[in-house]
């Protein structure tokens, strides 16, 4: 028969255990400090109406009845209970009944100042639910996992079959790169079209490496290389018609700059018969209608320069519109071939990240699907972010460690597929 007694040993020995682990939990706790975030509920005994609940704000403040803000951020709520029954009792409440009013004074020791409710903790990776999680007393990184749906390895669900998933991101694989050797070429016109050349700067050789059909390459160009040709041949009859416009006024200007001195000797004769003719109709010696003749001749000589004049001016003002057309029309075509050149280089380096993105998932998914016919596990690497009086700390823990409000826990599974795709 089993003598009792070890029992009893083992038994002495499980409470001292417990007892031990409580105590190291209260003195966690004892050091807990409030932070923006957790609900602090106030209430005082006998007097129902002063209970309320506040969140502690971003400022690190929450509200008390009766005292208004008080300041509770990197506090102990030992701290803030004690500042509160220092300060209330200084306060008289005023509660109207149905015979009178009554004027309360609260004594400290009916006040109760107690954490309600704590800030959320925060999942991070591979998880089935990442994002945020309400925190409970006592809660665990393997309790926290469990509210998030457990661990998920790099979010393998159904709907994502490795087979299926590796089949469509071949498939979006080789179209990135068909983009991108259309993209690639399309710089390649711009440049050549910023340059006024009319061949494409390369020769596509660069083009003949990518994981692209060697039939689709020459397409891609053929193509650009003939809209090239087109563009620079549209832009050519653009401003050769301006330049001809302006070639058929400077013509004109001449012609009518040639005639304005003409009709300027003329006007100058005019006023010299005119004169001599005044002159001798002062002498007698020829008729008072020869002036007036004069007079009609002289205006008439005035008015052509005058037309002559105006159209020079007209001419020069059409020149110098369309001279203006003509250079709008440079500035503006190497505006525009300069931001779609931009535009375009922009796209190549996105492009290029997506390519990369596609390509580890490729990596992934292989993996995976290898793995599964091999069954291989995977275990949790946990590393918890706390932020405490030292600054942000990070933490190696495992499924266990209780965690604290405000913990942010990083989840990642360690297994071949890390480490071969690390390898690769």
């Amino acid at each position: 028969m089993i003598s009792p007694h070890p029992v009893r040993s083992v038994f002495l020995s499980l409470i001292g255990w417990v007892a031990f682990y409580a105590v190291l939990t209260h003195a966690a706790w004892a050091e807990y400090r409030l932070a923006p975030g957790d609900v602090i509920e106030f209430s005082a005994a006998g007097v129902p109406d002063l209970k309320q609940r506040s969140r502690i704000d971003s400022e690190g403040e929450f509200s008390v009845p009766l005292l208004g803000q008080v300041k509770a951020a990197g506090r102990l709520l030992s701290e803030v209970r004690t500042e509160v029954k220092g300060l209330l009792p200084t306060k008289s409440f005023r509660r109207k009944t149905s015979q009178n009013l009554d004027l309360i004074v609260i004594d400290p020791d009916e006040i109760t100042l107690e954490i309600v409710e704590y800030r959320p903790v925060y999942l991070n990776g591979d998880i089935s639910k990442p994002g945020e999680l309400p925190y409970r007393l006592g809660m665990t990184i393997h309790q926290a996992i469990a509210l998030a749906g457990g661990y998920d390895l790099l979010h393998f669900r159904a709907d994502s079959h490795p087979i299926m998933q590796s089949v469509d991101l071949r498939s979006e694989y080789e179209n990135l790169w068909t983009e991108f050797a259309r993209a690639q070429t399309q710089a390649w016109r711009f440049q050549a079209e910023l340059a006024n050349k009319t061949e494409l700067p390369k020769d596509g050789l660069e083009l003949r490496d990518l994981p692209v059909a060697p039939s689709l390459i020459s397409h891609i160009l053929k193509f650009e290389s003939e809209r090239l040709a087109s563009n620079l041949a549209d832009f050519a009859k653009e401003q050769s018609s301006l330049t001809r416009q302006i070639q058929h006024l400077d013509a004109q200007s001449v012609l009518v700059q040639e005639q304005l001195e003409k009709t300027r000797q003329g006007v100058q004769l005019a006023f010299a018969e005119l004169e001599r003719i005044q002159t001798l109709n002062e002498k007698g010696l020829t008729p008072t209608n020869r002036v007036a003749e004069e007079r009609r001749l002289t205006l008439a000589a005035q008015t052509q320069q005058l037309l002559t004049t105006e159209r020079f001016g007209q001419l020069k003002k059409e020149r110098e519109e369309f001279g203006r057309r003509l250079e709008k029309l440079n500035e503006q075509h190497r505006k525009d071939l300069s931001s779609e050149l931009q535009d375009t280089t922009i796209k190549l380096g996105a492009l290029k990240t997506r390519l990369k993105a596609v390509d580890e998932k490729l990596t992934f998914a292989g993996i995976l699907k290898s793995q599964l016919t091999r069954g291989k596990g995977a275990s949790p690497e946990l590393t918890i972010f706390r932020k405490t009086d030292k600054g942000r700390e990070r933490i190696t823990a495992d499924e266990g460690t209780e965690l604290l409000p405000g913990d942010t826990v990083e989840v990642s599974l360690r297994s071949q597929v890390r480490s071969m795709a690390a390898q690769r």
